[in-house]
């Protein structure tokens, strides 16, 4: 680098158009001429103010990272009447679950909206209409039916009781539960067309007979 020179250079430089010759003599400031002069460069008028409109975190270069940091702008979620509508045009479309769902999640974010008493009438008509849609529970099989031969049919008050297992074309197939053969001697009841035309005893019960229900009554 150049050291700084204080002292004064003269320079004489001979007037070529002088006439009498004279030397004029100039003075240099070398430090002038080693210092470099940095230019300055003068801002736009009204610069100033119109960075004073900007936002703070415009008017300052910011870093990547802390730029990185900025929250996201915030979307506007629905509202209350929009998931209304979703709701319901899920549930035209023939999908309730959904429609449910659409119709909680109003009362949840929404509970006092106007829009949240429709939104409880829907879910109660939904429940109705999946509890009608329900096959109705099978009812249990009725119990067997208890019959027994009329009083009189056989002698001396004789005769047989049993359990209905089916009907068809008039006639009834009985599953015998009990016979009573009484008088002297009189150990069963003969064939006939209310035995089921075979002989009834005690071996009888248990016996699966098939007789005309005109042969049945109520139990004794």
């Amino acid at each position: 680098m150049f050291a700084r020179i204080a002292a004064i250079a003269i320079v004489t430089i001979v007037a070529l158009g002088a006439g009498d010759g004279r030397a004029a003599s100039v003075e240099i400031d070398l430090d002038a001429i080693a210092t470099p002069v940095s230019p300055r460069l003068r801002a736009p008028a009204g610069l100033p103010q119109a960075l004073q409109l900007l936002p703070p975190h415009r008017q300052a270069v910011q870093p990547a990272d802390q730029e990185a940091s900025l929250p996201p702008p915030h979307v506007a979620g629905p509202n209350a009447d929009a998931l209304f509508v979703l709701g319901y045009g899920l549930e035209r479309a023939g999908r309730p679950l959904e429609a449910e769902a659409r119709y909680r999640q109003l009362l949840a974010v929404f509970p006092n909206s106007s829009a949240a008493p429709l939104a409880t009438d829907r879910l109660e008509a939904l429940r109705q209409a999946a509890a009608a849609a329900l096959p109705p529970l099978a009812a249990p099989p009725p119990a067997p039916r208890q019959v027994c031969t009329p009083q009189g049919l056989f002698a001396n008050r004789s005769g047989w009781c049993g359990r209905v297992r089916a009907t068809r074309d008039g006639s009834a197939e009985v599953e015998v539960a009990e016979v009573r053969a009484n008088g002297l001697f009189v150990l069963g009841l003969r064939a006939s067309p209310c035995t089921g035309n075979r002989w009834l005893d005690g071996a009888a019960v248990g016996a699966v007979v098939t007789v005309p229900e005109s042969c049945l009554t109520s139990p004794w």
